[in-house]
């Protein structure tokens, strides 16, 4: 095996279009894109040190690692880029092994994907640092108004929803809908910057926050906040009760640390359904996933309203 040229137009980036290896869980933002794009530009060796890892699939070469690198050359309006190709016969999981120990510096983690499709792997020892439950953002990112964007300030996401064909309908009419608004066209940007479809969904969401914002007290917050801590410390108990460790849960799960934030009080998260279920196995939860889900769910909004997130 050794490191070939391959034109942009035979690569294709992770979406999970390979059995078995879900879409790449990395995301990363326009500056970041800029930032590595000229990266290549400076120090072109270090990219031929460490190309772009693929391999072939379906006729092209899909992207295991270094995502952000082909965006970055696509920018650089590069015809082609090193690449390294792992042998389409390689196990599934040392793919996925290779795909999580590649991913740098440069981006965000989506703690979404990671905990619900890529929770069976050792991301702690990989480098993925812990989920700290906030996302953390320089004020120097933003003015006194929200644009959306301006080509300067961050962070942006791209966002892909999977729903039915009815619900799509459903979402695509309030999308359009949301483009005939006053607080659309108040909102700056010209027609490629302003990403309409994104803003249109922006304005409903927002109109929507608002309106329940309305509805809720601090006796609502406190109640939520209490129904909250009461779901940690029901996990926490059924630990208890059955006599294990976080660190059984885990190896009951095949996780690595994931149960850590499950019995916490420091980055407490709920687990996914796939997760609650199997725990249930070895440990004595009675209540219901979608109720527990609720709780959480619940507490998070309440809190972003109360917080001005809205």
């Amino acid at each position: 095996m050794e490191t070939i040229r391959i034109a942009l137009k035979d690569l294709e980036q992770n979406t999970g279009q390979i059995p078995g290896i879900p879409a790449n869980p990395r995301q990363w933002t326009k500056v970041e894109i800029d930032k590595i794009a000229k990266s290549l530009l400076e120090t072109p060796e270090l990219f031929e040190a460490r190309p772009i890892i693929v391999t072939q699939y379906a006729g092209k070469f899909v992207i295991l690692g270094g995502n952000l690198r082909y965006e970055g050359c696509k920018k650089n309006k590069d015809k082609d880029a090193p690449c390294f190709i792992i042998p389409d016969d390689t196990p599934i999981d040392k793919m996925k092994e290779i795909i999580i120990k590649d991913n740098g510096s440069f981006g965000e983690w989506d703690y979404d994907a990671l905990g619900n499709l890529w929770d069976d792997l050792p991301l702690a020892d990989w480098g993925v640092p812990a989920w700290d439950g906030e996302k953390k953002v320089s004020p120097d990112e933003f003015g006194t108004d929200f644009q959306l964007p301006d080509g300067d300030k961050a962070p942006f996401r791209r966002i892909a929803f999977q729903l039915s064909n009815e619900m799509a309908e459903v979402l695509l009419f309030a999308v359009e809908a949301g483009k005939c608004t006053e607080a659309f066209y108040g909102i700056e940007g010209d027609d490629e910057d302003k990403n309409a479809n994104g803003v249109a969904a922006y304005v409903i969401a927002k109109e929507w926050l608002d309106q329940k914002g309305s509805q809720f007290n601090d006796e609502d917050y406190n109640k939520a906040k209490a129904e909250m801590e009461g779901l940690r410390l029901y996990l926490r108990d059924a630990l208890n009760k059955s006599g294990r460790k976080a660190s059984d849960v885990d190896t009951h799960l095949g996780t690595n640390g994931m149960a850590g934030h499950y019995f916490g009080a420091s980055q407490w998260m709920f687990p996914t359904k796939e997760a609650y279920d199997k725990m249930k196995e070895i440990l004595p939860l009675s209540r219901d996933f979608y109720e527990c889900k609720k709780v959480e769910l619940r507490f998070r909004l309440i809190n972003m309203l109360k917080n001005g997130q809205g």
